[in-house]
């Protein structure tokens, strides 16, 4: 039945309608039916990743073939450091799958990956007893496995890790020095100056020592410092091929003895850094927070560490020490700090 032509305009309207709505229908579901899927694929990925950490968890031990070097640890172990290729390798976020013998395996050198491994343990590794070769192996295995507190650790030189272990020498000092302690203690039994030295030289390198001051009466008189000759007087602090500073304000540089306004007291800490290679001699009072350095040293000689007490019962207890340990004492602020160059 053919209607009026209005009812032709409005079916065809209607039917305008129609289509558009089924359209945006379609459109909107289409879309639906890819959040789904995106969701769908992420949660999927979220059970995978959660299975595969649950499944690292599950391991009592953990066993690595590391360039046909086996090792069995833990997974703590592994993933004790956060930014370590290690821990990225065992956190689950990577499909890492052991082979047929429960194992994981990495393609790397075996051989320094004990001294990874003993790091990660332990928190701390001692290199002091192996070769610069082998040294420059665990380094580049370390820089592999982005341990940065390990690369900073064997970043530092040979040098500084060694220490050389001295005492007081018994044949170098005034009749008034009483050694005790192994000789690492020394005390002034009376009144007047007395000496006191090493008993090695050091012509190379960088070498040093901790002292715990005891200077109990007035005047606080202590001197620190160097020596070239192995005979003094009682008053040493006068002679030549002597360089060091006095608790009184006083520098003493081969013979001559200058004003700088220095101080040591009663129950200080000082630390002493002596380098032969450049000519430099450091003094730092840790208590006080001051620092001397005395340059233009003459090189190519063996220097003794040489001491110089005033005062009745004053002394002081030595500790030779390395010199990353120094370094690590004597970064900080200094209050004063005193340079004198060559004279």
């Amino acid at each position: 039945e053919v209607g009026t032509p209005e009812d032709l305009a409005y079916k065809q309207l209607l039917d305008t309608c129609k289509d558009a709505v089924a359209s945006l229908v379609r459109q909107q579901a289409k879309a639906l039916d890819i959040e789904r899927a995106k969701f769908t694929h992420r949660k999927q990925q979220h059970h995978e990743q959660t299975a595969s950490v649950q499944a690292l968890l599950n391991l009592r031990k953990v066993k690595l073939n590391v360039g046909g070097c086996r090792f069995a640890t833990t997974l703590d172990t592994l993933t004790k450091h956060q930014d370590s290729m290690l821990s990225a390798m065992f956190s689950g976020r990577f499909a890492v799958e052991p082979d047929e013998n429960g194992e994981f395996f990495i393609d790397r050198n075996g051989r320094p990956f004990v001294y990874i491994l003993d790091y990660l343990r332990n928190g701390e590794l001692d290199v002091s007893d192996t070769d610069e070769a082998l040294r420059r192996q665990i380094l580049r295995e370390a820089t592999f496995y982005n341990l940065i507190p390990l690369i900073n650790i064997l970043s530092v030189t040979p040098k500084q890790h060694d220490v050389v272990q001295w005492s007081l020498d018994a044949t170098l000092k005034s009749v008034n020095i009483f050694l005790s302690n192994k000789s690492l203690t020394a005390v002034n039994i009376d009144e007047g100056h007395a000496y006191v030295m090493g008993n090695t030289p050091f012509e190379t390198g960088q070498h040093a020592w901790k002292l715990e001051v005891s200077i109990p009466t007035s005047p606080h008189w202590i001197l620190i410092g160097i020596s070239r000759q192995r005979r003094h007087k009682d008053n040493s602090y006068s002679d030549n091929g002597l360089w060091g500073v006095s608790s009184c304000s006083q520098h003493y540089y081969d013979g001559v003895v200058s004003t700088e306004p220095t101080n040591i007291k009663h129950g200080d800490t000082v630390y002493v850094l002596l380098d032969a290679d450049t000519g430099t001699l450091c003094v730092n009072n840790i208590t006080l927070g001051w620092r001397d350095e005395i340059r233009g040293i003459p090189t190519g000689v063996g220097y003794v560490p040489h001491f110089n007490l005033y005062d009745k019962c004053s002394g002081f207890t030595l500790t030779p020490v390395t010199v990353q340990h120094y370094q690590h004492k004597t970064k900080r602020k200094w209050k004063k700090r005193h340079i004198k160059g060559a004279w």
